[in-house]
């Protein structure tokens, strides 16, 4: 299930995204976070250097998941996607538990790295946080929105017609 989708945009130079973090949040600014049953492995896609399509995946662990070694690829004067895939597929609890995904604001040099492609610069955004985009507009943290898992399948019975149905209103 798509949960995020993040625009990456560069000014002065193109970058390459290697690491990044994700956590479950249940309201706050995605700077704590917070377990969930409901999530067991989230995969990431975005574009590299080549402008080819790469993914990657792993399993969240107390609320987070941080994802190295990644190559993803922000071009100077253009914008770059990334977005976050949860996978709920193996939840068998109750109906009705919630999870929020995204990207950890608050980072440091264990959650976040991106480098200057040109600079070799290392940037670990430890005194800026990521802003949050949608329709080109700066938003806030609790833009993102809540997701919840729901339990259910439907059940179908054959039932044996009494009467032939005719291309009119006829009662069964």
């Amino acid at each position: 299930v798509l949960v995020a989708k993040y625009r990456f945009s560069a000014q002065r130079e193109g970058f390459n995204v290697n690491k990044l973090t994700v956590i479950n949040d249940a309201t706050g600014n995605f700077d704590t976070e917070v377990d969930t049953g409901a999530v067991s492995n989230i995969t990431v896609k975005y574009t590299d250097a080549d402008g080819v399509q790469q993914s990657t995946s792993g399993e969240i662990s107390g609320g987070t998941i941080t994802l190295s070694g990644l190559d993803m690829y922000v071009p100077k004067g253009g914008s770059s996607y990334l977005e976050i895939y949860a996978d709920t597929s193996s939840y068998l609890g109750v109906s009705g538990l919630t999870y929020r995904l995204g990207i950890r604001e608050d980072n440091d040099t264990t959650t976040f790295e991106a480098v200057g492609a040109a600079s070799s610069t290392t940037e670990n955004f430890t005194d800026a946080d990521l802003a949050v985009t949608v329709d080109n507009d700066i938003q806030t943290s609790s833009s993102v929105k809540t997701f919840v898992v729901r339990s259910s399948k439907p059940t179908f019975t054959k039932v044996a017609s009494s009467t032939t149905l005719i291309n009119s209103e006829n009662t069964l």
